[in-house]
């Protein structure tokens, strides 16, 4: 799904969702902004039971983090399938070829967090460091 989104205030875009008629997939704009640590976007992504995402693409200047909230998720990962189920989550570096689907019998919904500095603070919880871009764009 490749939309261009007009630059909105943060309330503008909070509640906002794209819908694929296609495949019934949606993103709702949760919150985006600035604060101490940096540019973030963050969304909620739902899939219909047997749909994906697509063929595997990148974000050449966006890192991300996504978490499952409900549902069974496969992850490729740079050609490397994973299994995400609620609670788990996986980091997506800028220019990481990736691509998700819902591998479940119900609705598959994932938060994600796009931000260099996001990422580097959810990270730190778990043991995983990763080494990400000084400086990223949001778009």
């Amino acid at each position: 799904m490749d939309v261009q989104f007009e630059q909105k205030t943060r309330e503008e875009n909070a509640g906002e969702t794209v819908e694929d008629a296609r495949t019934g997939g949606r993103i709702t704009f949760l919150d985006r902004g600035v604060d101490e640590e940096g540019a973030y976007l963050s969304i909620e992504g739902v899939l219909p039971v047997d749909v994906s995402s697509g063929p595997a693409r990148y974000h050449p200047r966006a890192a991300a983090r996504a978490e499952v909230i409900a549902g069974r998720a496969i992850v490729e990962l740079d050609g490397e399938e994973r299994i995400l189920l609620p609670g788990k989550s996986t980091a997506v570096t800028a220019t990481t070829p990736h691509a998700i689907r819902n591998d479940g019998a119900a609705p598959l919904i994932v938060h994600t967090i796009f931000g260099h500095q996001v990422i580097l603070r959810l990270q730190s919880r778990d043991s995983t460091i990763l080494k990400l871009e000084d400086s990223i764009h949001l778009y």
